[in-house]
């Protein structure tokens, strides 16, 4: 959602909320972000993609293409900060590693922060001074975003005030 700001094919309405549904910074925690069947995924999570997608990645192309993130980033996108494992067997490293640099080619602020050791849902089965230091991250990532102009813009277009 953090770059499918425009993708043709996406619904942007939100008819019961009077304010906007645009983004003003993404935090992704080992997040699959190219579902294209030329990406590399272990089975299991390859399955799970059969079943999000209706199909495997290979005979549904353009659905995956447009499931992916990565295919939407433009200038116009948020900041984003990824966090991934080190040891993420599920979704890959170099999938937060494609899309930092998805972004980065786009002009978009992107911080990737590889957790040494961390498997996938680390912040589910890790506990207390571990996830510290991505806890902490996430934190200042947010609060610097979103006192940004960029930010505070973006919030007071949501809000439908001036900033």
């Amino acid at each position: 959602l953090g770059t499918a700001s425009d993708a043709e094919g996406l619904d942007h309405a939100c008819p019961d909320i009077e304010t906007s549904p645009a983004v003003t910074a993404v935090v992704a925690y080992y997040a699959p972000a190219d579902l294209r069947p030329e990406a590399s995924y272990s089975r299991a999570a390859d399955a799970i993609l059969t079943r999000f997608l209706g199909a495997p990645r290979a005979r549904v192309p353009e659905r995956a293409a447009l499931a992916s993130p990565v295919v939407h980033v433009d200038a116009a996108d948020p900041p984003h900060l990824l966090l991934h494992g080190t040891r993420d067997t599920v979704v890959p490293l170099d999938q937060s590693e494609r899309m930092r640099d998805a972004l980065e080619a786009a002009g978009v602020h992107a911080q990737l922060v590889a957790v040494d050791g961390a498997p996938h849902g680390f912040r589910l089965f890790w506990r207390g001074e571990r996830t510290r230091p991505a806890t902490c991250t996430t934190v200042a990532f947010l609060e610097a975003a979103l006192r940004s102009p960029r930010g505070a813009s973006r919030s007071a277009a949501a809000s439908g005030s001036r900033p």
